[in-house]
């Protein structure tokens, strides 16, 4: 069983990838960092609160950066509603530890607690933890990153990923860290689609309740907005790959994020050329290709309706 981290911006989707990691007993979470993204920190962080209080998991909230290393922080709260959660307001009584995310990350790595973070949110925090204690951030054993559009189109801007937008510059120098990166791009999690039509298939468990409330919100805005069949769970898929690798294929490739660009802000670009190109590149994380949508749904919705 991975022991692992997961660092987000609860957000619908990273709700729904938290729900699927605490229902799936397949990982040992030994806390939720949080971050800017979806909305400000503190609201991701209430949101984390609640929702762990909600499904009854004792896991431990550190909230982390507020803002990115560099610029402005952008917000998604047209998607995702104005306190990040469509809306919904669960009550909570938990506080966040009073350790920051970085040094969360940090000691827990330190400690051998953990060897595994699931990144669905901007990278902003874990930038700082390597900035900060490299040496120990070394021994992360794999870091899983949703982020990322190779050859999809970006979600924010034409050519950029949310996440990556949020903050380039961390998404840059993290790919150039020396740990073994996953990366769950849009290339693929626009291919795992669930559609309206998936929502009866939900059991009546309190989990399931709350997320048919919190997908037919974030559905709003991908089928009235971008002419989707349904919302993409790119978190969820994310946190799906870390539950079992055989969800997504991979291929080792080499990265990089615009970071200066006027209209290419936060843009990944891989090295895609042959020849000698091919030959000089340097791969520096493996980057989800091929995804078996269809299995994963199915496991989405079974493990939410438990």
């Amino acid at each position: 069983m991975k022991s692992v981290i997961i660092n987000c911006d609860p957000g619908i989707d990273d709700s729904l990838a938290i729900m699927l990691a605490v229902k799936s007993k397949k990982l040992d979470i030994a806390g939720i960092t949080t971050t800017f993204g979806n909305t400000s920190v503190e609201k991701t962080t209430d949101n984390a609160l609640a929702l762990l209080e909600y499904l009854g998991a004792n896991i431990p909230v550190a909230e982390g950066a507020g803002k990115p290393t560099e610029g402005k922080r952008v917000k998604a709260d047209y998607v995702h509603g104005e306190n990040g959660f469509a809306d919904i307001v669960l009550p909570h009584r938990s506080l966040s530890v009073p350790e920051s995310a970085e040094d969360f990350i940090i000691n827990n790595l330190e400690s051998g607690r953990i060897d595994t973070i699931i990144n669905t949110g901007p990278l902003t925090n874990i930038i700082l933890a390597f900035k900060k204690k490299p040496e120990i951030m070394k021994k992360l054993k794999t870091l899983i990153i949703m982020g990322a559009a190779i050859t999809e189109p970006g979600s924010i801007t034409r050519v950029a990923e949310f996440n990556f937008f949020c903050d380039p510059y961390a998404a840059e120098a993290v790919l150039h860290t020396d740990v073994k990166k996953v990366i769950i791009p849009r290339d693929i999690t626009q291919r795992a689609i669930l559609k309206p039509s998936d929502l009866s298939r939900f059991g009546d468990s309190k989990t399931a309740r709350l997320a048919v409330r919190l997908i037919k919100y974030y559905q709003k805005f991908y089928i009235n907005v971008l002419g989707l069949e349904g919302n993409p769970l790119p978190d969820a898929l994310t946190v799906g790959y870390a539950i079992n690798n055989d969800f997504v294929e991979t291929r080792e490739m080499d990265i990089v994020v615009e970071t200066d660009g006027v209209h290419t802000h936060g843009m990944s670009i891989a090295e895609r050329r042959g020849g000698i190109h091919e030959k000089e590149a340097k791969p520096n994380a493996s980057v989800g290709i091929k995804v078996k949508a269809e299995e994963f749904i199915d496991y989405f919705i079974e493990t939410l309706s438990r």
